[in-house]
């Protein structure tokens, strides 16, 4: 019982988080607790938008815990990466800009997980960096290579934000969220050219289509790989 109450509850507390996150300047810019409250309940398509994302992370909790029978821990972990990909998707797409200050904080966040495992669940520290340690490669090399082959149309956002989920995810599981990503990324592209709504030249905010790519690689299946 308490489990079902954590796997309903948890994707709750963080959806209101990332709305938290997405509207902090708004927030911040009201005096008072009373008026940056009732900026937080204002009306905004962001929040609205935020409710079937909520209800796709208590998705991911049953999904993957009842489905693919993925441990809590395993479960919980997907599911941060995916709010915290609501975030990037939606600076991403608002300004064409992925803030350092969420990679470092998923940077950082990937100790709690690592202390996690290694003193709770005792699981080999050598294999933890290991696991680590070659998602960074993939994630990073893959979008560094890509970013210096393009002469920078490519952004260090992007980079650096596939570095941290390979380090958060490990290799197996940030090729599944890459190859979904670049795979989304072709097809909106080519679709977009053909309505002529694009051309060759234009630029792609990343951050959505990871998102995207992370909630496919989900519904497959991606925490027996974690």
């Amino acid at each position: 019982m308490l489990e079902y109450f954590i796997m309903t509850l948890s994707p709750v507390i963080l959806s209101i988080l990332a709305l938290v996150y997405n509207n902090f300047d708004d927030i911040r810019s009201k005096k008072g607790l009373k008026s940056k409250f009732a900026e937080l309940l204002k009306f905004k398509k962001n929040k609205l938008l935020l409710i079937p994302f909520t209800l796709f992370g208590i998705g991911i909790m049953f999904w993957s815990h009842m489905y693919f029978k993925d441990s809590l821990e395993i479960s919980l972990k997907m599911l941060y990466v995916y709010e915290l990909l609501i975030c990037v998707a939606y600076i991403d797409y608002i300004k064409g800009i992925i803030p350092n200050k969420l990679i470092i904080f998923a940077f950082f966040s990937y100790f709690v997980f690592f202390a996690f495992e290694a003193i709770v669940k005792n699981a080999s520290v050598s294999a933890l960096l290991v696991r680590a340690g070659l998602g960074l490669i993939l994630g990073g090399g893959v979008f560094g290579l890509c970013s210096l082959l393009t002469k920078g149309s490519m952004g260090m956002g992007d980079v650096k934000l596939f570095a941290v989920l390979g380090i958060l995810l490990g290799f197996q599981a940030v090729f599944n969220v890459i190859f979904f990503s670049v795979l989304l990324v072709a097809l909106y592209g080519i679709f977009a050219m053909i309505f002529k709504k694009k051309d060759k030249k234009t630029t792609v905010p990343l951050g959505p289509f990871a998102l995207a790519g992370m909630m496919v690689s989900i519904v497959l299946g991606i925490g027996g790989m974690l």
